[in-house]
This record gives C-alpha cells, structure tokens and sequence, in this order.
C-alpha cells in the first residue's frame, strides 16, 4: 500500500496536479509532463445523451486512455483493461448525484444508446468529480444494485436508476481526511508488475469503496474509546453503572453532533472552523484548564442550549467557548446534577482520545440511502455503534436492521398503506414509490395531503432505524411530487421538519437507543438547514419517548375507558405541540409541569414508572382511530429472560400468551392494537413462531383478524449478525379478510442487498386458508397440494411415536456446542478421546427429500 500523507492531498489543486498524484503516489502509468487535455478523450453532452440540466452541471466529460493489465503503457484500445476512467468537472460547488447517474446512463447499455460508442458495465466504471473552482474532488463507483445484474438480459437498460453509488470526498482545507490516507486512495493503488488479471484489478479497486471494512473499524475503535471515558469518569459512584454510561453516552453525543456540523461552519474558535479541535489545543496551552468544566461546559450550557446565555453574552464567554449558534433540541439542555460545573471530572488526555478518534474519520452529515453511499461516518452508524457495540444485546434482543431489509419494508408499507387512502392504481404507486416518479399519479394534491397525515410508529424503535428511514422515504416521495407537480414547501429542511412533526412516532424502553433515535433526527435536519445561523432543532420527548411499550394497557376504543376529561386531548396536543417548538428553558420547564399535572389529573391513571400509556403520550393519534402505520423489528429476548414480566403479559396479551413465548410475540399483538382500521403492520422478526408450537396462538390471531399481504421467511439465512432465523409479515387491520397474499422463501444471503428484486423474482401467491394453526409452510399450490396428499396418505411421526415428542436435549448456548470440521480435528488432536465424544448433527436445512 503506498504512503499517502494529507499534505499529498492538499496538493491537489486541480485535474494536472491530481495526475502528478496518481502517477506518483498510486502508481499510475500515466506519461510525465503531460496535461489531462493531452491525454483524455473527450465525450460530448449528444455522445452520453445527457438531458439539458445535467449537461449544464456536467460541462466536461473526459475519459482517460487504458492502460493494459500487465504493462505499464498507455495508450487508449479496446478491451484492454476492464475499467473505464473519466474524469467530471460540475459547473457548481458541489457533486450532483442525479447528474452522476446520467452519465452512468450514457456509458452503460440501453436499447437505443449509440452502437458505435464503447459501453461499459456499471461496476467497471470510475469517475474522478471536482467542482467549478477545483475546492472539492470526489472519486465515485457505481455497484449493481442487484446481484445478478450484470448477466440480467436487461442489463443496464433502465438499472442505472437502481446502481448503487459510492463515493468519498474531500474539501480544500480539510483536516480530517485520515480515512482517505490510509484507506481509500491506497486501495486505487496500480502496482508496478501490474494486476494478474481483470478480476484481481476490479475486486481491488473495488475495496476503495467498501464502507462496510471503514464501519467495522470505527466500531472497534469507539468502543474502545468509549469504554476508557467511561471508566475515568469521576464523581459518579461506581455502583451507579447506568448513571456513568448514560452520561457517557450523552457526552459522546454531544461531541459527535459538534463533529458531524462543524463542515456547516456554525462553530468557530478564533475564527478557526476546526472547533473542536481548536477549542481542545486552547486547553491544553493552559495549565490548569479542564477540558469538560472549563470549556465544553459554556459552549454546551451557556451558548448551544440556552438562548438567554446567548443574548447576555460576554466577552469572557466567547473566550471560554468561541462562536456557537443557539441548537436547543434538548442535546444541550442540562439532565440533572451531572451536568453542573464540577460535578464531573474527565481528564484532558481522554478528550484527546475522543478527538484523535474523530480525526481519524472522515465524517458526512448525510445519512446514506439504498442507492447512495457515503464511504465515510453517516449518521446512520451511530445506529450501529448503539445497537452492535454500546449495549449488551444478550439482554435487550437488539439487532441492527440492514438498511435494504428496512428500505424494502418501508416502501412496502407505504404502497399498500397509500393503495388505502388514495385513487391510484398499484402500478402507479409502485413506481411513485420505488422509483420516485410522480408523473403518472392523477391526483398529487391528494397524495400531497396523505403523505403530510400519514402517522407511522415503531414500538421498539432503538436507535431510530425506522423512523429514519420512514422519513428519507416520505422525503424522497415529497420531493417526487415537487419536482412533477411544484407542489409543497420548495425547502428540504421544513419539510423534513414536518415530517418529524406530523408523521413520526418511536417509543422505546432504553433511554441510551431512544438518546440516539433524537440526535439522528436533529443531525439529519441540521444537514439540510441553509444559512449562517441554524433554526432552533425541535424538542422531540413527546415524538420518541422512553418506555415500555409491552406492559402498559392496550389503547381502547374509547377515551372514557382511562377517564379522559372532555377537553383532555385538546389540551395535551396544544401543550405538546407547543413544547415541541419552544426554545427558552423557563417556558420548555413550565410546558412540561403543565403536560405532567394533565397526565396525573385523570381518574384512574396509576402506572409503574415504565409502562407506556398509549392514549395519554399520543392522544392525537388514538383519537383519530390508531396509526397508519406500525414497523419495527421487536427486540429477540428468549423467553427464560422475561420470567419476571410474564403474569403482565399473560394478562395484557390472553389471546397470544404462551409460556413458552419469546419477547415478539406478545409486540405482534401490541402493534395490531395501536393500529387504525386498514392499518399496515409490518416486523421482521424470528420465524420461530411460523411453525413452532408456542406460536401457535399468535398465528391463530393473525389468520382470524388480519390480511396477510406478503410473508417473507429467510430461514437460516443470515439477516443479523446474530443467529436469529427471521421472517417479514406485512398484514393490514381487516379482520377476516381471505384474500390471496404474495409469499416468498430465501435460502441465499446474495439475496438481501438486492431484496426488493429477489421478492419479485421468488413471490408466489397464497392464501390465507393455507395457514393452518398447526404451522405455516410457505410454498406454493403446488407442493401444499402434494403436501395435503401426504397427509391423507400417510402416517404421521406422531402415530409412531404414541404422541409423545420431546425436546432434546437443552445445550443453553447452541453456538458453544455446534462446531466445524476444523474446531474438531482441534479438538480430537488435543484429546483423542474426542472422537467418541464428538458427533455429526442432522438439521432439517440439510434434507433435500
């Protein structure tokens, strides 16, 4: 790997000085003192069929000669290597990613591109992007949405849509592009021997972009520093566990969001952009500073979170602090004694850890999409690092969802929920929703207003892994009908700011995931704020809220059912629409006194500290008849690990309750509770409950009471980390209804980065009477026709066996018993009186007949 410094990036000035770079620092066999006009091919706006918006962003198009896989020369030829390299210069300050994917389009094949231009397939091409002024470059690659793309007989006819773009970039200027040093160029590397051969050259270049390999080191080395700042914090006793790891946990957040808007420039130190850095190094050239007390705690308290410090300002505040905005939102509101000056004690050399592992990384504001990826640190992996590294997920079942699993679950959703509520055809809205077209839709005012009073919850939200993607989807379709109909706020930022607003809703038991859920929320609004000065962010306790969702009652029919006052509703949704904007700290105090006596003031309404009570957090949504709503991936507790809740669940949840039952279980019934008439549930969850016998009430209930719209069972097919078998059920609130629904199985993981299409390409149809209580079996007429042939036939196992079936035997942790071939010979090498020990396991994955 060459050695590449950030002083060798900041050379790059424009595309001569970036050739120097890649002839000398990655080895390119590019001639010296040439100029990229000499040597580059030029491709006109008619050659790529570019549309007229994207040839005024897109000016230039140049495309560098091959050069061949095992010589270093250069010249151009066909078929001499299997990239294709160009060259974008954009007619702006920034990269536009539409007009990227124009291009692609004019370079890959289609049906009525120019026969006699060179085509390329998506994963074989490399853009090298700047802008106007050369103060950004960019390198980007597109990937196949789909696995099997490339040998798709439509290959590339209309999949430039659905490519997946990577990119990584930097600024003029930045510090913090260690990620691009050590990662990403080195990985563009053209050794001087060359490649072996076309594969070997597109599997290397390729790893540039492989955001997954920068994930799983940022996670290793948060959790490291994580764990060292929360063990030298002082002044919160040592029995105080969840204390000191909840403040931990806030001041990592706070810093995390000061790193991830520092590139808006709202901070400065001394007119130095680099804040927290800056603010850090003004510190350590005193002695007796302390970074957390006699810094960070008037830029957090005096200054971020409070607009009275601002207005009062001194000229000893801004030297403590330097230049802050006032953000609200209830990041940078005090919680409790902790966050007194002096209360706690950090010392100076772990906030250099902190920043030494922000400087590592690069960091990017926007959260990646499906179809759009970061190679950088996204909001999103803060998700991640909550639900892989921070929490035990032995003891909350939290497992973080592929953002493919959670895109298509989204939209699903959102197309049988819109099929409800509008006039338009399910052809129409399948391509509104997965492609973001609105031209055929015939009523866009009407989608418009369903789209703005949609309400969607997640009852076990996390780290807001749903309510972020429920709202880059509803985003995106706004935007749709924007751009086909100039309808809506023409502004990002207010209509994301609605969204959260009317749309969102995420309750969760640990305050750490709910913690996180609201600073992705305020950082993806951030993102989109344009100005010098941001808007306050919105307080957002009444929107995701902490508590159990499982054990408080189940909301009624009718409000009378917990006392409601006549005008309780009204009172509560002004107080809490008013808290959800208001800015000053005496007011959010009296808003939230005020909120609290209303809850007390109803008759009857006693409950433990944890449970949820529907219809008092969100009355506005249960007086209109329920959410439209309900996704989630409910936490996988094992059944011996809720021992203590179980007489509250078997009372809350008869219908469902088995004592054998895990933890989803009894949110399948919840969640069919908090929905409206024709409301969609959609969970992915363990498949357990398909075929095992404590899920057989639960399958009972959803067969009676629900229509099934698509049942998907990955079997052992890898989804989490974790050993979790799953499934997805998408059903509606229409009790009875017996209609066909779409079905798949999957036994390939291939299958989950391109799920959308493996769906389409596996769905059978079923029918509701197919899902017997004894266990559903998904497959098509066919074989459930010689399946009930069988049955008539045959002799069950049951009549052999007199009925009397056991479990086996009970290991506790299956993964400790369960080895490999390799771990085997270890094993029997150490003591050969394993062999005898040792014995094969026959599952039923291995039965082909």
């Amino acid at each position: 790997m060459p050695y590449i410094t950030p002083n060798d990036i900041h050379n790059i000035r424009n595309f001569d000085t970036l050739l120097d770079f890649l002839r000398e620092k990655l080895g390119w066999p590019i001639p010296e003192d040439v100029e990229l006009e000499d040597i580059a091919y030029p491709w006109s706006p008619e050659d790529l069929d570019l549309d007229e918006l994207t040839e005024e962003r897109i000016p230039e198009c140049k495309q560098l000669p091959s050069f061949p896989t095992n010589q270093p020369t250069f010249e151009f030829g066909e078929d001499m290597q299997p990239w294709g390299i160009f060259f974008l210069q954009f007619d702006s300050e920034l990269v536009y990613r539409t007009a990227l994917r124009r291009v692609l389009r004019g370079l890959v094949e289609r049906r009525d591109r120019d026969a006699s231009l060179p085509v390329w397939q998506h994963n074989h091409l490399l853009f090298i992007c700047t802008t106007i002024d050369y103060q950004r470059f960019a390198f980007a690659h597109f990937a196949a949405a789909e696995a099997r793309l490339e040998t798709s007989p439509t290959r590339g006819r209309e999949n430039w849509r659905r490519a997946v773009l990577s990119i990584f970039s930097w600024e003029q200027g930045d510090t913090h592009i260690r990620t691009l040093c050590e990662y990403n160029l080195p990985a563009l590397a053209f050794p001087s021997d060359g490649f072996s051969d076309d594969d070997a050259w597109l599997k290397a270049w390729q790893a540039a972009f492989d955001v997954e390999a920068v994930t799983d080191k940022f996670f290793a080395d948060y959790q490291r520093v994580f764990a060292q700042v929360e063990n030298a914090v002082e002044g919160i006793l040592e029995d105080e566990t969840e204390a000191r790891r909840l403040y931990t946990q806030r001041l990592f957040n706070r810093l995390m969001f000061l790193r991830f808007i520092e590139k808006k420039g709202w901070l400065t130190y001394n007119d130095n952009r680099d804040y927290l850095r800056s603010l850090f190094d003004a510190t350590e050239a005193q002695t007796d500073e302390n970074f957390l007390n006699d810094r960070l705690f008037w830029a957090f308290f005096h200054g971020l979170g409070n607009a009275a410090s601002l207005l009062e300002e001194s000229t000893t505040a801004i030297e403590l602090r330097g230049e802050v905005p006032f953000l609200n939102g209830g990041l940078f509101e005090m919680h409790g004694e902790y966050d007194q000056r002096n209360a706690v004690h950090i010392p100076n050399d772990k906030f250099a850890e902190i920043l030494e592992l922000f400087e590592r990384y690069n960091f990017t504001v926007t959260e990646s999409t499906p179809l759009d990826i970061e190679v950088a640190i996204d909001p999103e992996m803060l998700g991640k690092v909550f639900e892989e590294l921070v929490t035990s997920r032995e003891e909350t079942g939290s497992y973080y969802t592929p953002r493919p699993v959670s895109s298509f679950m989204c939209r699903e959703s959102l197309k049988i929920c819109l099929q409800n509520k509008t006039d338009e055809t399910p052809e129409t809205l399948k391509v509104f929703v997965d492609d973001g077209d609105a031209t055929k839709i015939r009523n866009p005012e009407k989608m418009l207003r369903v789209l703005q009073t949609l309400r969607i919850c997640d009852p076990a939200c996390g780290s807001g892994a749903y309510l972020l993607g429920m709202m880059s989807e509803l985003l995106r379709l706004r935007e749709a009908l924007f751009q086909s109909n100039q309808i809506d706020s023409p502004v990002i930022y207010q209509r994301k700011l609605d969204i959260i607003q009317q749309n969102l809703y995420g309750v969760d038991k640990d305050k750490f995931a709910v913690n996180i859920a609201m600073l992705r929320l305020w950082l993806s609004l951030a993102v989109d704020y344009e100005g010098d000065t941001p808007e306050p962010l919105p307080n957002l306790d009444y929107k995701v809220a902490t508590g159990d969702s499982l054990t408080g009652p189940a909301p009624e029919p009718s409000s009378e059912q917990i006392g409601f006052e006549e005008n309780f509703i009204q009172q509560i949704q002004e107080h809490q629409a008013e808290y959800l904007v208001t800015h000053v700290d005496p007011e959010k105090q009296r808003l939230r006194e005020d909120i609290a006596k209303l809850k007390r003031s109803l008759q009857g309404w006693q409950v433990n500290e944890d449970e949820f009570v529907w219809q008092v957090e969100f009355p506005e949504v249960f007086q209109d008849g329920g959410f439209d709503i309900v996704i989630s991936n409910p936490p996988y507790v094992r059944q011996e690990k809720i021992v203590a809740i179980k007489p509250i669940l078997e009372q809350q949840f008869p219908e469902v309750y088995d004592g054998q039952a895990d933890l989803y279980v009894y949110f399948y019934k919840r969640g069919t509770e908090l929905l409206r008439s024709d409301g969609i549930l959609s969970y992915i969850s363990s498949n357990k409950f398909l075929r095992i016998a404590y899920g057989e009430k639960l399958r009972v209930f959803l067969a009676n009471n629900m229509c099934f719209h698509q049942l998907l069972d990955f079997g052992s097919v890898p989804i989490f980390k974790a050993g979790v078998d799953t499934c997805i059920v998408v059903v509606k609130n229409t009790a009875a209804d017996k209609e066909t629904f779409f079905a798949a199985t999957f036994c390939d993981e291939t299958d989950i980065p391109r799920l959308s299409k493996a769906f389409q390409e596996r769905a059978f149809s079923m029918h509701a009477d197919d899902l017997p209580s004894d266990g559903w079996a998904l497959a098509s007429l066919q074989p459930l026709n010689l399946l009930r042939k069988l049955q008539k036939t045959g002799t069950p196992l049951g009549e052999h066996v007199n009925g009397s079936f056991h479990r086996g035997v009970t290991t506790g942790y299956n993964r400790a018993f369960d080895i490999d071939e390799s771990v085997r010979q270890q094993l029997i090498a150490e003591d050969p009186k394993s062999a005898e020990l040792i014995k094969p396991v026959l599952r039923g994955g291995n039965l082909k007949k």
